[in-house]
């Protein structure tokens, strides 16, 4: 296992698809990615305790990519985000107009442990980004830049 990490700017696809397309095409590998927080001292700390019993997930969202897994019993690639914005966060993306690419499926949405998207085999990395980034932005609680921090965890 190798492990790399770094950072692109969202708003440059082609840095995007060249770290996700290496996971994707790596099977049993993963990646995690969240916006850059801005530091703000205006913005109160809060209660680990308070956090613990809220069954709460993070301000600013964590997805993760993780490719499909070839085998006796295979599994297909999946996404996951942990977020804050509380429950059906399925549905407030459907409000937001953020739609799934036909074959992907929801197959997890609770407030603490997130939401889980099955994405399809054939669907494009850039279809991906252009769902994932903007999904993490309205699931979002917390002030980021547009810089997108990774880091890949690559199974030989």
């Amino acid at each position: 296992m190798t492990t790399s990490a770094g950072r692109f700017d969202s708003n440059v696809v082609t840095e995007a698809v060249a770290v996700i397309d290496h996971v994707l095409n790596s099977p049993g590998s993963w990646c995690n990615f969240v916006f850059e927080p801005i530091e703000d001292d205006d913005i109160p700390d809060e209660s680990a305790l308070f956090g613990f019993l809220a069954a709460r997930g993070p301000a600013n969202p964590l997805a993760t990519i993780m490719a499909a897994q070839p085998g006796k019993r295979p599994k297909p690639a999946e996404i996951g985000i942990q977020h804050r914005a509380g429950t059906k966060a399925a549905a407030q993306l459907r409000d937001a107009n953020l739609l799934l690419p036909e074959g992907a499926t929801v197959s997890q949405d609770h407030p603490r442990r997130g939401l889980v998207v099955r994405w399809p085999e054939n669907a494009e990395t850039a279809t991906l980004i252009a769902w994932l980034f903007p999904s993490m932005r309205v699931l979002g609680r917390a002030p980021t830049t547009n810089d997108v921090l990774y880091e890949c965890t690559m199974v030989s």
